[in-house]
């Protein structure tokens, strides 16, 4: 699955086990109160970590200190 966040400008491509999520993180950061470029600077934060976990076959849950570390 492959999502897109944008603002506008900058589109966001996010594939893997996050990608369902980008669109309501981006609008839950600009709900509390964040700019929309930082929100999507940090859904583009949100990519990189949706394609690392896609590429250890790990999914979100796992995601602890241990399987950082490893």
């Amino acid at each position: 699955m492959v999502r897109a966040a944008t603002d506008g400008r900058y589109p966001v491509r996010v594939s893997g086990p996050l990608a369902g999520l980008v669109h309501e993180f981006r609008l839950e950061l600009i709900g509390q109160g964040f700019t929309p470029r930082t929100a999507q600077g940090h859904a583009y934060v949100l990519a990189h970590l949706s394609r690392w976990l896609e590429q250890e076959g790990a999914a979100p849950a796992e995601l602890g200190a241990e399987r950082i570390a490893a």
